[in-house]
């Protein structure tokens, strides 16, 4: 069977043996879609209406003071669009050091991949956006990244101490910058855009992690690829009246949240997220409220639902919504036809879909962001010598256990050679007789029977590996396909896939790539690193 081929240089099919894919993403790729998931279908499109909580002037005026802070300027069409009957495509992410791991490059190309697509099918604006999870207070999600094998820390000793902690927006790794360069000219594999990439982070804004990671990975698309930036602890004044909106019904909240969780299991999926969380702002480190359907405890009392709506309304600085309201917070104030998510995030944006409901709020429906595995021709070439297939391919790993030179026929004079001394050399020695010595020859025996299989075997390997069958081959691909047993899009840098392959692939995957299509994506770039 022949790959299914496309200007992308890849091959995309619906039963790949891809051992990371979630369970959720299982049944999508096989057209078994559990009931009642909110899955985007582009042929069946309802267009957000603009709700209560859409300030569209508002709007226009913060994303564009946040996207000119992070040296994306915004266009008069892009700012026309989002003040008058624009509609979102958004992904997100935590802004991992440097731009992170390949995924947030992949859920940014599946945004400009879906956004593209549906302008151009309806003639009307599509804004695709990326919201940076600035307000995470969970360091330790964004200040490493792995380069090659190594794991590259920006150390914060002053957040050692227990207890609450600022918001990731708030730290600059700036005093990591001169050693993460160093390290990373050192670990980042050789490419033919090495040198291009590390002259990209070397020019980034160190400033904060959100900043740093806007300007490495806007930086990475290639022109004329770009989206808008959102950014909510710069805007949580455009923000903050549909999560005074959310808590004011909190007792509805928290029942469709708890019936969200038994909706999952039913479905034989274990809820990702364990309860609502609204969180308080208090001396700059970020303080989780305790929510029930009666009060809520703040750091300086309690108060009502109603209490704590007006006191968002008043001071919009001072609250954030945790994961299970994020999204509902974003489809209230921005009118969103679509959200990308990664297989996790799926499940949790399929799990809060009951408090939309409860709410009178229209969601954005799901598309999954797209799933690769890069390899080059010659890998590819490889691959199929070793008699793996576009099927079969993420067997290499097992292959490799399994490894068995005698599995490959090797016509050659040394080893036909070498069988024929072993035969001889066993039938001479069994042929003496000499009392009292059985047991000795007997061991002679076995001795020169293993040193020669021995002897043997490595003559095999050393023959297979110049026919391009060695195991050291076999082991690279293995590694290559699935680094340290893990999917590529987490184990790779962003910064070192461009680094390695060029960025002319990202154009083409947008481009090329449908984003209804769900199933895992082999792409073949050829061997100097461009789209096959």
């Amino acid at each position: 069977m022949n790959p299914q081929t496309s200007d992308i240089g890849g091959f995309c099919v619906d039963q790949v043996d891809y051992p990371p894919a979630s369970e959720l993403m299982r049944r999508l790729d096989a057209n078994e879609t559990p009931p009642g998931f909110p899955l985007f279908d582009a042929a069946a499109l309802r267009w957000p209406s603009d709700g209560p909580g859409i300030n569209r002037p508002a709007l226009a005026e913060s994303l564009d003071r946040i996207n000119l802070k992070y040296d994306n300027r915004l266009d008069g069409a892009t700012l026309d669009a989002i003040r008058s009957g624009g509609v979102f495509v958004i992904g997100g992410q935590q802004p991992i050091l440097a731009g992170g791991p390949l995924l947030c490059l992949l859920k940014l190309i599946t945004v400009l991949a879906r956004a593209w697509r549906l302008e151009n099918a309806h003639e009307r604006p599509v804004i695709p956006a990326f919201w940076i999870a600035s307000e995470d207070h969970d360091v330790l999600e964004v200040n490493r990244l792995r380069i090659g094998k190594q794991t590259l820390v920006c150390e914060h000793p002053e957040l050692e101490q227990a207890g609450p902690r600022s918001p990731v927006a708030s730290l600059s790794p700036n005093a990591f910058r001169r050693a993460f360069l160093s390290e990373l000219e050192r670990f980042l594999p050789q490419g033919r855009n090495k040198a291009q990439v590390i002259e990209v982070v070397r020019r980034a804004d160190w400033s904060s992690y959100p900043a740093l990671f806007a300007t490495v990975i806007g930086e990475l698309l290639p022109g004329p690829w770009h989206a808008v930036w959102i950014d909510p602890m710069r805007m949580r004044d455009v923000l903050a009246p549909a999560l005074g909106r959310i808590v004011s019904k909190l007792p509805a909240v928290l029942k469709a949240f708890d019936d969200g969780a038994r909706m999952l299991r039913e479905q034989g999926f274990e809820p990702p997220l364990q309860k609502v969380n609204l969180f308080e702002f208090v001396e700059g480190r970020r303080v989780a409220c305790d929510l029930t359907a009666e009060r809520i405890a703040l750091h300086d009392g309690r108060v009502t639902c109603d209490e704590l709506a007006a006191l968002i309304a008043q001071q919009p600085q001072r609250f954030s919504p945790g994961a299970a309201l994020r999204p509902i917070v974003q489809d209230m104030a921005l009118p969103t036809l679509t959200t990308v998510a990664g297989p996790t995030e799926l499940l949790y944006l399929w799990q809060v879909d009951p408090i939309y409901r409860a709410l009178g709020v229209e969601r954005s429906k799901l598309t999954p962001r797209l799933g690769a595995t890069f390899i080059t021709q010659r890998e590819w070439r490889i691959a199929q010598r070793f008699g793996l297939d576009e099927q079969s391919l993420f067997r290499a790993g097992r292959l490799l256990e399994d490894y068995d030179t005698t599995r490959f026929d090797v016509d050659d004079d040394d080893l036909r050679y070498l069988e024929e001394l072993r035969d001889s050399l066993l039938q001479r020695i069994g042929e003496l007789e000499a009392a009292g010595m059985e047991k000795m020859i007997d061991k002679a025996r076995q001795s020169i029977a293993h040193q020669i299989d021995k002897l043997t075997e490595r003559t095999r390997e050393q023959r297979l590996s110049q026919r391009g069958l060695g195991k050291g081959l076999l082991k690279a691909l293995a590694d290559h396909l699935l680094p340290g047993g893990a999917a590529q899009d987490r184990a790779i840098a962003s910064v070192e896939a461009v680094g390695r392959y060029g960025s002319a692939w990202i154009d083409r995957l947008i481009r090329q790539a449908d984003p209804a299509d769900t199933a895992h994506r082999v792409v073949v770039l050829n061997d100097e690193g461009d789209a096959a």
